[in-house]
């Protein structure tokens, strides 16, 4: 339901609530926001165009802990239903917690790529119309990260299966022969 990862909330991010239904009211007194001892004053945005996914914007402080209560009917969807009484418990991160990944890549095709890397269900892309010999990916949460180049051969920026009926070829596809570890505060880097 949050974007709170085993409990710890980016401190370069705001909290993400996600909904399985789009919501169309929300009664901000029913709701609470804690950060360290203080309550804090917050503001709701739409994340996304359904309305599925909001983010409670308020100032982040590092290596603090907080909690959002959220009373019962704070929270109307589509279908007129409410939600129950439910809070969230978050300590913010620091920059030490999370790690880096470094790609150092090999001969440059003549098209552009996607770097794809990928933590369980978390994604992560960057999209190159020119070669960079050097691909960053900052702020990861450490754990074990598969990583993949998409050869974008259409220039439409995502990866372009094959087609029998037209005879197309899927878009080459390279990938490392095992994942990468990543550790906190620490940068790993793959040749």
């Amino acid at each position: 339901f949050s974007n709170l990862h085993s409990g710890k909330l980016n401190h370069s991010d705001t909290l993400k609530l996600n909904f399985l239904a789009p919501v169309t009211g929300i009664d901000t007194s029913k709701l609470l926001l804690v950060s360290g001892e203080d309550t804090v004053g917050f503001s709701m945005e739409k994340h996304d165009s359904l309305g599925r996914e909001w983010s409670v914007i308020f100032d982040i402080v590092p290596e603090t802990e907080g909690y959002l209560i959220c009373d019962s009917g704070a929270f109307i969807n589509l279908f007129g239903h409410s939600n129950d009484s439910v809070s969230f418990k978050w300590q913010t991160t620091k920059e030490e917690d999370f790690g880096a990944l470094i790609l150092t890549l090999g001969p440059p095709p003549s098209y552009p790529f996607i770097v794809e890397i990928k933590n369980g269900g978390e994604v992560f892309e960057k999209y190159f119309e020119a070669w960079s010999d050097t691909v960053i990916f900052n702020q990861l949460w450490p754990g074990s990260y598969t990583v993949k180049l998409i050869v974008d051969k259409n220039k439409d920026g995502k990866y372009t299966t094959g087609d029998f009926e037209t005879q197309r070829q899927p878009e080459p596809v390279f990938t490392l022969p095992r994942p990468i570890s990543i550790s906190p505060n620490f940068e790993s880097r793959s040749y």
